[in-house]
């Protein structure tokens, strides 16, 4: 099986766990209110989950390279990166989809009026480019030379995600901060060599 096709398929069955774990419950929740809260937490964390994996995925490599290990191969880990990432962007389009149709149904204004959706909806902007920008097809279509190079716009949705976890009224932020502490000391082993010296 190809590196694409695997990472596919694993990607497809973490959300299909997740999306089950959603929907139980949300029919178990005992009020609208509950259940509302209950989606949009699940289907938000669901993508940030998502795209901690896809942000892995490079520092991972760096390390594999770094210590000349055969295996996992470099070239199968880059699949993975993308197969996080559209699942990240997927997750994420379910959570915004889910707010402006249940509380922020007649109050779209609010999205530009508080920080925090703001930055939830740049993110969101940012993840869909880079959704659509993970297609070979797209890219050909719309001719973007430097895709990689925008590709790098996914540390600025990591840092819009953070401000906007961090000004939510329902995000727990000790858990959040020590999360994405996590993430950038991972980060930081893409400063590794590529190749261990001898």
């Amino acid at each position: 099986m190809n590196p694409r096709a695997l990472a596919a398929r694993v990607c497809l069955g973490l959300a299909t766990v997740a999306s089950g774990v959603i929907v139980y419950g949300a029919v178990v929740a005992s009020y609208g209110l509950g259940r509302e809260l209950w989606l949009l937490a699940a289907t938000g964390y669901s993508a940030l989950g998502a795209l901690f994996l896809a942000m892995s995925v490079s520092p991972f490599i760096r390390v594999v390279q770094f210590a000349a290990l055969p295996w996992p191969r470099p070239a199968a880990l880059a699949a993975f990166r993308r197969a996080f990432g559209i699942t990240a962007a997927s997750f994420a389009l379910l959570h915004a989809s889910l707010a402006l149709s249940t509380y922020l149904w007649d109050a779209w204004a609010v999205v530009v009026s508080r920080p925090f959706y703001r930055s939830g909806a740049i993110a969101l902007l940012l993840l869909t480019a880079l959704l659509l920008t993970s297609f070979p097809r797209v890219v050909s279509i719309l001719r973007i030379g430097h895709w990689k190079a925008l590709h790098r716009l996914a540390y600025a949705a990591v840092l819009l995600v953070l401000h906007h976890l961090l000004l939510s009224p329902f995000a727990p932020r000790m858990p959040i901060l020590i999360a994405f502490g996590l993430l950038f000391a991972t980060a930081g082993l893409r400063l590794l060599p590529a190749r261990r010296e001898r």
